[in-house]
């Protein structure tokens, strides 16, 4: 069955983010006469456990906030009442995370300088997968209908649909931390798809993540395809390697 909707995942589905959060880690670990992926070892050894202590744990793990998202985004002021206290936290967390790294590392440098710079760098990065743009462009052309569907801080994530150029291929964008549910609950999209006016069987998803993307879009009665990066898992409906696969599976 044709699907009138395409709804898509945006962090490691269309942009890169791991490959982007090393590559700011490299940029700034090259600046001091380091290797990279040492200190952002470091730098994770130091900032999980503090993370999962933070003020807003359970909210960033159901929202969808990773501790590297904690390292680089805007986190400003906000009127939910968990984003507000990540906002009052994060400049604590990265200075705490950052000294205790260096520390770990041996390295006499000043830790806000090196937060500072790697915040700086990351939030330059949103870079589309090599396939992403045409693939958009190719459903748009075919008459499908684009929603996107992601977890995370409402500023970080439209920062990077913004830096990535991605934007305007969406009709609707459902971000969780707006939402007050993340995926995998059906309720996001069902939001996504009530802004579309479309009902579950005549859309699709197209996630990297089993177990937020796949598993979500299937309770909410939406076919859903995998795009494996790295995460292979069984319950979707189609499994593909590339972007470029994706229209044909819709048609």
């Amino acid at each position: 069955m044709r699907k009138a909707v395409v709804l898509f995942d945006l962090d490691e589905t269309l942009i890169h983010e791991r490959a982007s959060t090393a590559a700011s880690f490299a940029a700034v670990a090259a600046a001091h006469g380091l290797d990279g992926s040492t200190l952002q070892a470091a730098v994770r050894a130091a900032a999980v456990p503090l993370w999962g202590a933070g003020p807003a744990a359970a909210y960033c793990g159901a929202i969808g906030i990773s501790w590297w998202e904690g390292m680089s985004g805007p986190f400003g002021p906000s009127p939910v009442a968990e984003l507000a206290a990540l906002h009052a936290w994060i400049p604590r967390f990265r200075a705490e995370a950052w000294a205790a790294a260096l520390d770990r590392l041996r390295v006499r440098a000043d830790p806000a300088d090196l937060a500072a710079a790697f915040a700086a760098d990351r939030l330059r990065r949103h870079v589309p997968y090599p396939d992403a743009v045409a693939t958009l462009e190719r459903l748009r052309a075919a008459g499908h209908r684009l929603g996107l569907v992601t977890n995370g801080a409402p500023d970080y994530q439209n920062l990077k649909l913004d830096g990535s150029g991605l934007r305007p291929h969406f009709e609707a964008v459902v971000v969780s931390g707006e939402a007050g549910v993340g995926k995998p609950d059906p309720r996001i999209f069902a939001l996504a798809l009530e802004r579309l006016r479309c009902e579950p069987g005549a859309a699709a998803m197209v996630g990297d993540n089993p177990a937020r993307d796949v598993a979500g879009a299937r309770a909410a009665g939406i076919m859903a395809v995998l795009v494996e990066r790295g995460e292979p898992g069984g319950g979707a409906d189609a499994v593909v390697r590339e972007l470029a696969e994706i229209p044909g599976l819709v048609a």
